[in-house]
């Protein structure tokens, strides 16, 4: 997990394993991506528990293939 990216107003994770087009690729949450700071900050949050607890996530770029407009963020069970 990056807390940055570029330097720009985002955290990225890396994703191994899984499907899609991002596996083996960092996908960025960039602020803008969301609603709201609130929604930012709990998929921050929740990337830190799973990193913590070596839990398992899914993750989903709202901008389709590209792995740079991360939005969501779903903790779902240990490995």
């Amino acid at each position: 997990m990056e807390n940055t990216s570029s330097n720009g107003d985002n955290f990225a994770i890396l994703v191994q394993g899984g499907q899609g087009p991002c596996v083996n690729k960092y996908i960025i949450f960039p602020k803008s991506a969301v609603a709201n700071e609130d929604v930012y900050e709990r998929g921050y949050v929740g990337a830190l528990t799973a990193l913590t607890n070596d839990m398992l996530v899914n993750v989903y770029d709202y901008s389709g293939a590209s792995c740079g407009n991360g939005g969501q963020l779903v903790v779902t069970m240990t490995k």
